[in-house]
């Protein structure tokens, strides 16, 4: 296939005026993510018409895990979608932002979401919500605990949700290809013990995050649908 990014991105996303990488277009400063030019090239574990795209803060943010997981959420890889709109077999326009709860983690979604709200993603992009993934066991200090609450500060004033996901200690052992996946018709079966098989079935925090997000993102469509008419 041919490069993941362009030069110019797709029309209805905005021009960009900040520094450019390696075949990507980086609006505003260093701190920004590309924007697709074309549809998102579909990696293993995305499915290919996904309704939510995951976009990860950083690398390890747990997005290939959450993809694998959540039978609808495709992994954009890092980019914001531009192939969008009115256009022909056109990518879901919702996104959800995707970081660990290090200072880093908190500092770079801060950064996406004020992206966002500067204009510097494609016209129609839909802040769906954010999702911090805990990077440990452990109860967050007090300085990563008073940035992340300015982040879900930002995501709610863009329309978005906050969700979170524990620390799971199956994602330390399984990689993302061996995780179980949870959609839509998945349901648990009786049998208590083998409902807790995290082999079998995702953790509850996970199935949880599946339901949350399904409907937050059936909403923002029927709200799409109806300002379109």
């Amino acid at each position: 296939m041919t490069s993941a990014y362009a030069d110019v991105p797709r029309r209805g996303a905005p021009m960009p005026s900040g520094p450019r990488i390696a075949g990507a277009v980086m609006p505003g400063t260093d701190e920004s993510a590309p924007i697709w030019e074309g549809p998102i090239e579909r990696e293993a574990l995305t499915p290919a018409r996904p309704l939510v795209w995951l976009l990860g803060a950083t690398g390890g943010a747990g997005v290939s895990s959450l993809t694998r997981s959540l039978a609808y959420a495709g992994d954009c890889q890092r980019g914001w979608p531009g192939y969008i709109g009115d256009l022909p077999d056109a990518d879901s326009p919702l996104v959800v932002l995707v970081f660990r709860t290090t200072m880093h983690g908190v500092e770079r979604a801060h950064s996406l979401l004020l992206q966002h709200a500067a204009g510097g993603t494609p016209e129609g992009t839909h802040i769906l919500g954010v999702v911090s993934v805990a990077d440990s066991d452990r109860p967050l200090s007090k300085p990563v605990r008073n940035r992340l609450a300015v982040v879900e500060s930002l995501a709610r004033s863009l329309a978005g949700h906050c969700w979170d996901v524990p620390w799971l200690e199956p994602w330390r052992v399984m990689p993302p290809r061996e995780l179980p996946e949870w959609s839509p018709s998945s349901t648990l079966p009786a049998d208590k013990k083998a409902a807790r098989d995290p082999t079998r079935y995702p953790v509850a925090p996970v199935i949880a995050l599946h339901d949350q997000i399904r409907v937050a993102a059936a909403a923002r469509v029927k709200e799409i649908s109806s300002s379109a008419t």
